[in-house]
């Protein structure tokens, strides 16, 4: 009876192992998505922010030659 009882036993304990298993998958897979959802808005924040450099940096050198325009214009 007790081999009866220890198979038991440990078919419960290996149900469990796997129930606990396949909840941290699905905690791994939610986490790796979050993290691809955290990258891609990185990445997208880094365009934006050199798009915005870039813009600003065109309007520097336009006002820049438009003051030395000006000024051999005087």
């Amino acid at each position: 009876m007790h081999s009866i009882m220890g198979s038991f036993g440990i078919t419960l304990i290996a149900a469990g192992l796997e129930e606990e298993i396949e909840r941290l998958q699905k905690k791994k897979d939610q986490l790796d998505q979050e993290r691809a959802r955290m990258l891609e808005s990185e990445r997208k924040v880094g365009e934006d922010l050199k798009t915005r450099n870039e813009e600003l940096t065109g309007k520097i050198s336009f006002d820049a030659a438009s003051v030395n325009c000006f000024s051999f214009v005087v």
